[in-house]
């Protein structure tokens, strides 16, 4: 199972967004807003997976953790990633009555833009471009924009409520991040320093 995941788990991710498109057309009348967001969203994340895999972003995060791309295809990083997407993913749909797990979503598209903000910096080849970007500093933080936009205008989140869609994210985020780094054999203290130093020296 663990093997069949590393392996498929990008293309499973694609055929939920495929799946989340058609019910999107099928179901727009009876979705709430925030559910057609979400639907949205993991729709754009599928894309910038897509681009991040197309355009090297793979070998990139390898450059940055001192090992070989193979290591991380090994790795269960991407397995860690695939749960934490289909966390943030489907239980707002399933629970559309607790709007900040879907605010948690749009919390994503944010940090994707700062994270590829901070890619660029550390690229030591001088490209200003690196896999996925595009797709996040567009599509990405468009919705989460737009979704910021309804729900606070909508007056739809409480102070506290933005706390739990941030912790909601950042801590299942956290969490695939040490498990993905630690699983190609580098302790996650090494991988912070040399992230650190990348960004100094950039």
């Amino acid at each position: 199972m663990k093997s069949f995941l590393a392996k498929n788990s990008f293309y499973i991710t694609t055929a939920v967004g495929v799946c989340l498109l058609i019910y999107l057309v099928l179901r727009w009348s009876d979705l709430a807003v925030m559910q057609r967001l979400v639907c949205f969203f993991f729709i754009a994340l599928v894309a910038h997976e897509w681009e991040e895999k197309l355009f090297g972003f793979e070998e990139l995060s390898a450059n940055h953790l001192g090992v070989s791309t193979e290591e991380i295809q090994k790795g269960v990083g991407y397995i860690a990633l695939f749960f934490v997407t289909m966390y943030l993913g489907l239980v707002p749909l399933a629970l559309p009555h607790i709007v900040w797990l879907s605010a948690s979503f749009m919390v994503l598209g944010l940090i994707e833009v700062f994270g590829h903000l901070a890619t660029i910096r550390m690229n030591k080849s001088g490209r200003v471009y690196s896999g996925g970007m595009v797709t996040a500093f567009t599509l990405l933080p468009l919705i989460s924009v737009y979704g910021f936009y309804y729900l606070i205008s909508n007056g739809l989140m409480e102070p506290i409520h933005w706390l739990f869609a941030f912790m909601n994210l950042v801590i299942p985020l956290f969490c695939a991040q040490i498990i993905a780094v630690k699983s190609v054999g580098v302790k996650y203290g090494d991988f912070m320093r040399n992230v650190r130093a990348s960004m100094k020296h950039a």
